[in-house]
């Protein structure tokens, strides 16, 4: 029988609470449940881990995980499933070096939470994914994704089949399918 949420799943429900459009890497949160640590040893990494999928389980949908990674590297990142800044955020700090420490990786691959947030707003690389739509630019498809998981969670099932019929479509256009 569980005594609720410890110490290290109420940080990251904390962390979720104050940045809700933000995500956040299992480093992101060990910086937050272990204020002070000079080395995040193996212990941490797991230990949040652990609580991550706890925090995920008891948010009823709202919350979600995605493991990611680069070259082989895997990175489980904490997300809000409805929010579309806080799941692109999640998309590239899966895709990108994103607090890398790996020397192998040059210094101008490497990205920060300020060169994330960039890549999303106006004007930025992956604007594209997260834009409204309308004024003869096309809804972002990361916007769509978050529509959709807002569609199945409200039971909208015109909304599903439209969303489901487009991404079939493209699917096929890309010989995906």
């Amino acid at each position: 029988m569980s005594r609720g949420a410890g110490r290290i799943e109420q940080a990251i429900m904390a962390a979720v609470r104050a940045e809700p459009d933000n995500a956040f890497t299992v480093a992101d949160l060990c910086d937050r449940a272990y204020p002070g640590i000079h080395r995040i040893e193996k212990k941490h990494r797991v230990a949040v881990q652990r609580a991550m999928k706890n925090v995920v389980s008891r948010s009823s949908g709202e919350l979600g995980l995605r493991t990611e990674g680069i070259w082989g590297y895997g990175k489980l990142i904490l997300f809000g499933r409805y929010n579309v800044m806080s799941y692109a955020m999640a998309r590239l700090k899966g895709d990108s070096h994103y607090r890398s420490n790996d020397p192998r990786v040059a210094a101008h691959w490497k990205k920060s939470e300020a060169n994330l947030r960039a890549m999303l707003g106006p004007g930025g690389d992956h604007y594209k994914w997260v834009a409204e739509g309308g004024d003869g630019v096309e809804r972002g498809t990361w916007r769509d994704h978050v529509l959709y998981n807002i569609a199945v969670r409200d039971g909208d099932s015109e909304a599903v089949a439209a969303f489901e019929e487009k991404d079939n479509r493209l699917r096929r256009a890309w010989g995906v399918a």
